[in-house]
């Protein structure tokens, strides 16, 4: 271990916060240990999701929605994109119409080196184009913890 590492943790051994270098070494690893469960339970919370969704589309909505996020992924914006307002900065909306429905893909465009798909659904409201607010406050959970995800995986 650097010199400096060991330092710290005679530090924090010498402060009484923990009886040993062990200790604190085994703190550590608990600590990282849960952070990384929470991690992995947020990405699979935030995939299960979308696999649902993305998978009751019709083949056709699934082969468009897929061909649109690629695009995404080169660098391109679909022409059925929009900006979704509400939620922060860099979301867009995929807007696709089939066989008289409507079914909507949201994600953050770039968080980090990542894009994350936040949400996608069969849009069902009777009228106006407004998305019901029970999909935006899931967008904006998912929005906040896409960008922790990207925020962890940065360390």
């Amino acid at each position: 271990m650097p010199d400096p590492m060991r330092q710290w943790v005679e530090a924090q051994v010498n402060q009484g916060q923990y009886a040993s270098s062990g200790d604190y070494v085994r703190d550590l690893i608990r600590k990282d240990q849960v952070q990384r469960d929470k991690i992995a339970a947020l990405q699979e919370a935030i995939t299960k999701g979308l696999e649902k969704n993305i998978l009751g589309f019709p083949d056709d909505v699934k082969q468009l929605t897929g061909d649109q996020l690629q695009l995404i992924q080169f660098g391109g914006m679909p022409k059925d994109a929009k900006p979704f307002k509400g939620v922060g900065s860099g979301i867009i909306e995929i807007a696709l119409k089939y066989d008289k429905e409507a079914y909507r893909c949201i994600q953050a465009v770039q968080l980090g080196k990542n894009i994350y798909v936040l949400h996608a659904f069969q849009k069902k409201a009777k009228k106006g184009i407004a998305t019901p607010q029970h999909d935006v406050d899931l967008v904006k959970q998912r929005y906040k913890e896409a960008k922790e995800l990207e925020k962890n995986e940065q360390k």
